[in-house]
């Protein structure tokens, strides 16, 4: 997921009033890259609600700056492919 997205102020503004109208009740990302540096940015605005990453016993880099964004911004995480090491035998 690259944050490029984040510069189109019309469409954010968009999600940010349906949320407010109720018509649903989170925002949330999925980063399906192995970069999870690139959701930081998407974490520091105050609308994401959730971040969906992959993170397992392989590959754990969004312990790095990922994770600390998230807790200090209040964000969830669902950890994506978390049994990888399981369904590699």
């Amino acid at each position: 997921m690259e944050d490029h997205w984040l510069n189109n102020e019309k469409a954010l503004q968009k999600m940010v009033d349906l949320k407010a109208k109720g018509l649903f009740y989170a925002i949330g990302i999925s980063i399906n890259r192995w970069e999870p540096w690139n959701g930081v940015r998407s974490v520091k605005f105050s609308f994401i609600d959730c971040v969906q990453v992959i993170y397992n016993i392989f590959d754990q880099n969004p312990k790095d700056e990922l994770f600390p964004a998230c807790q200090e911004h209040n964000v969830a995480v669902i950890a994506s492919v978390p049994l990888l090491a399981n369904l590699q035998k």
